[in-house]
């Protein structure tokens, strides 16, 4: 699938200093969750961006929609304003790239 992609994100682009989204900085938070000093830490939400380790409380329910059977793609398209309310529909900034 990823194959279809054929480069269109922009990879080779040199960044200089330090990147803030190179990948390898997830690393050490997941080195850290992997070990025994995190071994109490479970069900937690976390946003690693180059030098900032963000604790989200994002697990709490904040609304619902319900029904006897199953959704469709089409019918929570008609319902997504009643499921997510007044809450932002774009990802939060995190201080990058703003």
């Amino acid at each position: 699938m990823t194959e279809s992609l054929g480069g269109s994100f922009a990879g080779d682009v040199k960044v200089e200093g330090f990147d803030d989204l190179d990948p390898d900085n997830i690393a050490p938070a997941v080195g850290w969750l992997a070990s025994e000093t995190a071994g109490n830490v479970s069900g937690q939400v976390f946003v690693v961006t180059g030098g900032r380790v963000h604790l989200i409380d994002g697990f709490s329910d904040r609304s619902a929609l319900s029904r006897d059977s199953r959704w469709t793609v089409g019918d929570l398209m008609e319902h997504q304003a009643e499921l997510m309310g007044d809450r932002r529909s774009r990802i939060p900034p995190f201080g990058i790239g703003f």
